[in-house]
């Protein structure tokens, strides 16, 4: 059951900050990528509990695109 609630948690905050993203206001983006992250975080430990390889797969990409944008905005503030 724990997992289950991990993973609407996840879900829920990839959708509040892809609704920001696309909101068309001029929301600072390093205040949206942490939901991205912890929303990509948490969904990827639900995939790992269900055991799809598929949905492993996707969101440990996911996850690993949003750590890159990150890294990226970040390197352009310098």
């Amino acid at each position: 059951m724990i997992f289950r609630i991990i993973g609407i948690v996840g879900l829920i905050f990839i959708i509040l900050g892809t609704f920001l993203i696309s909101e068309g206001k001029k929301v600072k983006r390093e205040k949206v990528y942490p939901y991205l992250l912890l929303g990509g975080i948490l969904l990827s430990a639900y995939s790992i509990y269900i055991k799809d390889s598929i949905f492993i797969i996707l969101q440990i990409s996911y996850t690993l695109i949003v750590v890159y944008n990150i890294i990226k905005l970040r390197g352009s503030k310098k």
